[in-house]
């Protein structure tokens, strides 16, 4: 069964028999060939002048940032052998009322280290039945918002959530999809950590609209409508060397909640929990000019 969070991928995935599971890091790519013999001379021919002005050219950097997420589906009786992951993120990387606005709606999160990655992974291998979806980086330009859809198709849904004042709303989405937006910006101060937002959303169909660009000119596409969930929400300062994850909390099974509504899902009638990982993998590109 293919499902859809990912458009990134934490860290290289494998199958093997049966359930899915997240496997070991790819091997360094190799060294050097080995060197000449000794009895051959290597004669450098003379540069030429489009080399010696290439070499003379002020050389740039180009920061290439790319969104990475994974999706581990997880059954729901694998609850207790899933707790272990926590005790390798940090859970406090985000303020406390944050955290109290993420378990009033269903939801947890932590931060974790790309170097602790074999003990996530650990964990997750351990539990019979782990699903992992995949799909390749993604380029994203800072400020541009990318929609990760947890559902292959539309259907009926009832989500209800917390507000900062603590009050309930909720309501009913027909032929509706699920999403987690997420956006980030580059931090002035550190070039390689980037300032991440994630939303879930609610999103419908809605006829069709006029839209403009500067490539195509005037034309018609679908308009959506739907609601975006900001006290489900929250931003935080990300290294290049870290991820986010986000997964149901200890109110999730509450009907109809954020967290559950979003998290949580049923894979061929069996409960499944959604951990999501998000990681914004900043590398400086040098080029001349």
């Amino acid at each position: 069964m293919k499902s859809v969070v990912g458009i990134l991928l934490l860290l290289p995935l494998g199958c093997g028999d049966g359930a899915r599971q997240v496997v070991a890091v790819d091997a360094p790519p190799p060294g050097e060939s080995a060197t000449r013999p000794a009895d051959i001379a290597a004669v450098p021919a003379p540069p030429t002048e489009e080399v010696l002005r290439a070499a003379a050219a002020p050389l740039f950097q180009q920061l290439d940032v790319r969104l990475r997420v994974l999706n581990v589906r997880v059954p729901q009786d694998g609850r207790a052998q899933a707790a272990a992951l926590w005790d390798h993120l940090d859970e406090n990387a985000l303020d406390s009322a944050t955290l109290w606005r993420l378990h009033s709606n269903g939801l947890r999160t932590g931060v974790g280290r790309t170097e602790r990655w074999a003990a996530v992974q650990s964990v997750l291998n351990d539990i019979p039945g782990t699903i992992v979806y995949e799909l390749q980086p993604l380029r994203v330009l800072p400020g541009m918002p990318v929609g990760l859809e947890l559902d292959t198709q539309q259907r009926d849904q009832t989500v209800f959530y917390v507000e900062r004042d603590g009050v309930v709303s909720g309501d009913i989405w027909p032929a509706s999809r699920r999403v987690l937006r997420v956006a980030y910006t580059l931090d002035t101060q550190q070039v390689d950590r980037v300032f991440l937002t994630l939303v879930p959303e609610i999103r419908q169909a809605h006829g069709t609209a006029l839209s403009y660009t500067e490539e195509s000119g005037w034309d018609r596409g679908p308009r959506r409508q739907g609601r975006a969930f900001a006290p489900a929400g929250f931003a935080l300062l990300l290294r290049s060397d870290e991820f986010v994850v986000i997964a149901p909390g200890p109110k999730a099974d509450l009907f109809g909640l954020v967290g559950g509504a979003f998290l949580t899902d049923r894979v061929n009638e069996e409960p499944y929990d959604s951990y999501v990982f998000v990681r914004a993998e900043v590398q400086h590109v040098r080029q001349r000019h």
